[in-house]
């Protein structure tokens, strides 16, 4: 069984660059999601982010990097002020300006750093592999694939989506949850992306549930 998100085609076949706006409006999203997941070194300092839904799980990108090259095309008097005190352009402006440019140059984006979180059925305690054991509620990713099919926004994907979990999903006790890491660069899909986390869980080896599974993902801001 191969990992697959559960968006639109449209939305897969599109660079992650692209799609950053969509991407954002997900892990933006604040529901009420029955798992809490956080680090606990993060206390401190909380972001919130809501995951993109897979068949197996839940994706997040938890960092995007930005082309300071490409970004300084569009920032002259900011780039010759970041060379000079040796700042990170991205340091230099705010999040209004980011998106004033991104709207007019998606190559400003890099790469990004994407988490998994997959619940596994059991798991050989000498794997290696970081493992957090928490109580999750899946819904079936068929479930999730008509309610995608019945929004016609992300938000009201989102909201019945919200619904279903809180009302039809199963709870289930102490499971293994498998936390992946790794990174894409930009240019690349999210069927690129798929292919990339399906390689990561086969050469484990271990045993997944089959279910889509939402949570509140709590990190420290970059």
């Amino acid at each position: 069984m191969n990992f697959s998100i559960i968006l639109p085609a449209n939305i897969k076949g599109k660079s992650i660059r692209s799609i950053l706006n969509y991407i954002e409006a997900i892990q933006s999203y604040r529901g009420s999601w029955p798992t809490l997941i956080v680090d606990l070194e993060s206390i401190e300092k909380l972001e919130t982010m809501t995951p993109i839904p897979a068949n197996m799980g839940g994706v997040t990108f938890i960092e995007f990097y930005i082309d300071e090259e490409s970004l300084i095309k569009h920032l002259e008097t900011i780039g010759v002020r970041s060379l000079e005190e040796n700042i990170a352009l991205s340091a230099l402006i705010n999040e209004e300006e980011f998106w004033d440019i991104w709207q007019r140059d998606h190559h400003i984006i890099a790469e990004s750093v994407f988490e998994v979180l997959v619940p596994l059925r059991d798991y050989p305690r000498d794997s290696g592999i970081e493992i957090i054991e928490t109580d999750i509620v899946i819904v079936s990713p068929r479930k999730v694939r008509q309610v995608l099919d019945d929004a016609e926004t992300v938000y009201e994907f989102l909201k019945k989506l919200e619904k279903l979990f809180n009302e039809n999903g199963e709870y289930m006790k102490k499971v293994p949850v498998m936390k992946l890491i790794g990174y894409v660069t930009a240019e690349k899909n999210l069927y690129d992306l798929e292919k990339n986390i399906s390689e990561k869980i086969k050469e484990t080896r271990i045993k997944i549930i089959e279910g889509t599974f939402m949570y509140n993902r709590l990190i420290a801001p970059s």
